[in-house]
């Protein structure tokens, strides 16, 4: 068997399966994956069996910076899953940065304070500072994980800002011309881009049958902030929705956040608003998403990747926001609506993509995040910049 070349630092995200499957089908064998996990040490989550088998654990403790440090240098290329506090620290304290390559999250870059970006409407905006308030509790519990964990990496001192710039590698979606929207108060403009999604077609996509052609819609992905599910509601307020259930995934994020938008939600719209708050069965899940051929993600921020490919592979009409994903998504040519202009009371709103639409998108997607498409890029990418090939054991499956 060949010896890992590439080691990713990742921690226990429901996407990592995706980049998991990526790269051992670009470089099978080639790979390792080290988990972080917590200082608490809590149950795997998100990762599926097969990742976890085959990872390496380390939980936050004492040390954890060192040890990381040398994995990292143990082998030829270390991709950091996300710009948090620890991999920031590991690529800061490397002596090979030339060696890195970084997948931003997003969250990192809006929550860090360095972007003036709005993230809430005016009305989120105050219902987010409602529910993000911290109760006595909280307070407590907060402070203990403080005292108890302190020493977990405040040794070393970070700047976030020279990080992003220092880093020559990205991994980023395929297709997208980059050059132009590069925010070079953040990074290099001599940045390299590397083709990569979480989201191959196959990884998210089980069932190929299956179709998003009911007519009800779809609205967030989660009980989080930054879906601003207030000002949406107040736009659905002035469609005329017939008999459709209007559907809001709240299962995922804030308990207290999913009660205010439940509250809200059966107020402006009692005869339509449907919450989902409990964890669905894939197959009952799958359900309730084939019945929503309209699908509207309100964030103000790139969020929701995974959700809008596979809404837009099912055959939904999807309405976003102007942000770099709706760019990307219009760029490579797909059937794409915006929610300032297209999201309307005129009675073609409501209308359901047509079949040839429905083709098209689905094409393109085919071409553009296909596993195959995706493994071949990754490879080509791979060799050109690092001299790593695929090992000569069969790709799997």
């Amino acid at each position: 068997m060949s010896k890992p070349r590439i080691v990713h630092i990742a921690t226990d995200e429901k996407f990592i399966d995706g980049a998991y499957h990526l790269f051992e089908n670009a470089f099978p064998g080639l790979n390792r994956f080290v988990i972080v996990k917590p200082a608490a040490d809590p149950p795997i989550r998100f990762l599926n069996t097969e990742l976890v088998i085959n990872a390496q654990f380390e939980v936050k403790s004492p040390g954890i910076i060192k040890r990381l440090l040398k994995i990292s240098n143990d082998h030829e290329i270390t991709i950091l899953h996300g710009l948090n506090k620890i991999n920031t620290i590991i690529f800061s304290e490397s002596s090979h940065k030339e060696r890195f390559m970084a997948i931003v999250h997003g969250a990192e870059i809006y929550n860090s304070g360095i972007l003036n970006n709005t993230l809430f409407g005016p009305k989120t905006k105050v219902l987010a500072e409602q529910t993000e308030q911290t109760t006595f509790y909280g307070f407590v519990k907060k402070l203990y994980r403080k005292i108890r964990y302190s020493n977990i990496g405040d040794d070393y001192e970070v700047d976030f800002r020279g990080v992003l710039y220092e880093i020559k590698y990205f991994g980023s979606l395929p297709g997208y011309s980059y050059e132009h929207h590069i925010n070079e108060d953040l990074y290099n403009s001599s940045i390299q881009r590397i083709p990569f999604t979480y989201y191959p077609i196959e990884v998210i996509i089980k069932n190929e049958e299956l179709r998003a052609d009911g007519q009800n819609i779809l609205l967030g992905n989660s009980s989080s902030a930054t879906n601003n599910h207030l000002e949406a509601l107040e736009l659905l307020q002035n469609l005329d929705l017939g008999d459709r259930k209007v559907v809001a995934p709240l299962s995922y994020g804030s308990p207290k956040y999913a009660k205010e938008i439940i509250k809200e939600g059966k107020q402006l719209l009692p005869d339509h608003f449907s919450p989902l708050t409990n964890f669905l069965p894939i197959e009952e899940y799958n359900k309730v998403i084939s019945g929503c051929g309209i699908v509207i993600m309100n964030h103000y921020r790139p969020q929701a990747m995974g959700n809008i490919i596979a809404s837009l592979y099912l055959g939904a009409k999807v309405f976003l926001n102007d942000t770099d994903i709706y760019r990307y998504f219009k760029q490579l040519g797909c059937n794409i609506y915006l929610i300032e202009k297209d999201l309307t009371s005129s009675e073609e709103t409501l209308v359901l993509l047509t079949q040839k639409q429905v083709r098209e998108n689905r094409k393109i997607l085919k071409n553009t995040l296909s596993m195959d498409v995706l493994v071949e890029e990754l490879r080509h990418s791979f060799d050109q910049l690092f001299g790593i090939r695929k090992s000569s054991r069969e790709v799997i499956s």
